[in-house]
């Protein structure tokens, strides 16, 4: 069983010192050159979830790990119960399409995802093709830090219904986007250990 983790608003604050510091920049209005589209694609407004994890392990074996689909249930909150329902195995690759299940607080959810980019090992963006979001594009980035690696994730998100949406992207699914990301920030620690904030002496 996991261990259940409380938020520590201090440690935050020391925290957003950091230059690789867990951020989360929402409700950003952005015309933006989305990786994989090709051209400049005007987004309208979305929101963005960027977060910045050191991991003691070298490049080649974070990037595998992390570009290995079956490992998604492995750092995803359980209260999702989320499943892969994909064949497997899955090659991943430019094009990957891969299906999962999941629920929302109790809701079921069919979600379909693919690989837009691939670029090992530096870097991979998956996008929604269907589920709950009208907009859902992940970049995934990988560099040597440090000793270990430098993982970044940037999330460009947006609701469908409009200002309906977006009262309910404050009223709930910011927090739950963010406690996705949190939990998959703790257990990223879990298993490869080092510093939860940034690199070694920081």
């Amino acid at each position: 069983m996991l261990p259940s983790f409380a938020r520590n608003r201090a440690h935050r604050r020391r925290a957003s010192a950091s230059p690789l510091r867990t951020r989360a920049i929402l409700g950003a209005f952005e015309c933006v050159k989305i990786e994989g589209s090709g051209e400049a694609t005007a987004l309208g407004r979305f929101h963005t979830l960027r977060r910045e994890q050191w991991i003691p392990k070298p490049l080649p074996q974070v990037f595998a790990f992390f570009s290995d689909a079956e490992n998604l249930e492995e750092i995803t909150p359980p209260w999702l119960r989320f499943e892969i329902v994909t064949p497997g195995p899955i090659r991943i690759a430019a094009g990957t399409r891969i299906r999962y299940r999941l629920r929302w607080h109790g809701v079921p959810l069919f979600w379909t995802t693919e690989i837009r980019r691939w670029d090992p090992p530096r870097y991979f963006v998956d996008v929604q093709l269907r589920g709950p979001f009208r907009l859902w594009h992940h970049t995934h980035r990988f560099e040597p830090y440090e000793g270990g690696t430098r993982m970044t994730d940037v999330v460009r998100y947006r609701l469908p219904l409009g200002m309906i949406g977006r009262a309910v992207h404050a009223l709930k699914v910011r927090r739950d986007v963010e406690s996705i990301f949190d939990y998959r920030f703790r257990r990223i620690n879990e298993l490869f250990g080092g510093d939860t904030v940034a690199g070694p002496n920081r």
